[in-house]
C-alpha cells in the first residue's frame, strides 16, 4: 500500500513521462539493461554485480538526448537500485565517469574518501 504522500512524490517525479508503454529489459548474464519507450530504445546501462564484495558497479549509464530531463533516467536508475537490493548488495559504485552534481546526488550517491562514488543500500 502506498501512502498519499508517497503517491504525490512519485507522481511529481514521473510527470514528464508521456509514454504509453515503458519496457526495461535487464540481462543479468550479460550485465546490461535497456529502456524502451513505446518500442523505441531510449537508453542503456552496463553494470556488474559482485556477490562476494556485495557491490553493484554501474557503468556507461546513458539516456539518449531527446529523452533526458523527463524522468526516464531516474526511473531507470531506481530500477537498478531495486535490482541491487534484490541481490542483497550493500553498496553500488558509479564508475561511468559522471560527476555527482545533480542527477546522481539526488539519487543518493556520495563521494567517498578513496575518490570513488558510492551509494549505501539499506
Amino acid at each position: 500500500m502506498v501512502s498519499y504522500k508517497e503517491y504525490k512524490i512519485r507522481k511529481k517525479k514521473l510527470r514528464r513521462i508521456t509514454a504509453r508503454s515503458i519496457m526495461i529489459i535487464l540481462n543479468i548474464e550479460q550485465s546490461g539493461a535497456t529502456i524502451y519507450e513505446d518500442g523505441i530504445k531510449i537508453g542503456e546501462c552496463m553494470f556488474e554485480i559482485n556477490k562476494k564484495k556485495k557491490n553493484m558497479e554501474v557503468k556507461d549509464f546513458d539516456i539518449f538526448y531527446p529523452y533526458q530531463g523527463k524522468g526516464y533516467g531516474s526511473l531507470f536508475a531506481r530500477i537498478l537500485i531495486a535490482l541491487a537490493k534484490m541481490y542483497h548488495l550493500k553498496t553500488s559504485t558509479l564508475t561511468d565517469g559522471a560527476s555527482l552534481k545533480g542527477f546522481w546526488k539526488r539519487l543518493g550517491w556520495k563521494n567517498m574518501r578513496d575518490g570513488s562514488n558510492k551509494l549505501e543500500l539499506k
